[in-house]
């Protein structure tokens, strides 16, 4: 048992590093660790990596299948920009070999929730992973960025062969390109991937309803990237030009448009 455990400096450098890269700097590690019968136990007060601190509790069973318990915080302490500031926290629950995690991520106050299981030893570590998000405003990350009001989620299927990614979001602020946001109001898109090799999806479904100051019509689609070649296919459906942009023509737009190369 430790009830003190102080580090001034600690620098992680792993085999696969090359000679001239610096390894991760650890610095003010404080806490303590706590090795019994029947559990394992660290605490730590507080770390330092580069502008993050990190603090938090980790408990595991001695015993399989090792129970775990442990809740993680991590959070920016200096940046160029204090409004883009982050944190994070992580609660993990489970066992060794099937980890559940429960974690956030806030940056401009506003936040992404997700959930994933996480089977360490597996081929594919992480199965699964859901992600939520609540009125989430683009404009607030980086100013160029469209305002925006999205709710929605993400849902990653990683064990699935191949991968499954389904995303929806609805826009509660809708408008056109030159009046700062974004000109769709639905998003709907379910693509399959394939793990390790990241340059081969399919889009299977593709269905965006737009607006800008009214109703703009839809957009439905699919398309393939396999390594090099692309193909998509997209169905316009009553698109009123002048309400993604009014510098446009007052053109509506309906048929479908098919590209490769």
């Amino acid at each position: 048992r430790v009830d003190a455990l102080d580090v001034g400096k600690l620098v992680v450098r792993p085999e696969a590093l090359a000679a001239d890269q610096p390894g991760t700097v650890v610095q003010s590690i404080r806490g303590q660790l706590a090795f019994e019968n029947n559990k394992h136990t660290v605490k730590l007060n507080t770390a330092t990596v580069d502008t993050l601190q990190i603090s938090g509790e980790v408990e595991v069973g001695a015993a399989a299948p090792m129970p775990l318990n442990a809740q993680i915080e991590a959070r920016e302490i200096a940046g160029a920009d204090a409004a883009l500031a982050w944190s994070a926290s992580a609660k993990l629950s489970g066992t060794i070999p099937e980890i559940k995690l429960d974690g956030a991520v806030v940056a401009a106050d506003q936040g992404v929730t997700a959930q994933a299981t996480v089977r360490p030893f597996a081929t594919v570590p992480v199965t699964t992973l859901n992600a939520a998000f609540d009125r989430f405003d683009l404009r607030k990350l980086q100013a160029s960025l469209p305002q925006t009001s999205l709710t929605g989620k993400a849902v990653i299927a990683l064990d699935k062969a191949p991968l499954q990614i389904d995303v929806n979001a609805i826009n509660a602020l809708p408008g056109s390109i030159d009046s700062g946001r974004l000109p769709v109001a639905e998003l709907t898109v379910r693509a399959n991937g394939v793990v390790n090799q990241p340059k081969q999806w399919t889009i299977n479904a593709f269905n965006a309803r737009l607006q800008g100051r009214a109703a703009a019509g839809a957009i439905t689609g699919s398309g393939e990237w396999k390594d090099g070649p692309w193909a998509i296919k997209f169905d316009a459906r009553g698109v009123r030009m002048q309400e993604l942009q009014t510098t446009l023509p007052a053109l509506e737009l309906n048929g479908d448009v098919r590209a490769d190369g």
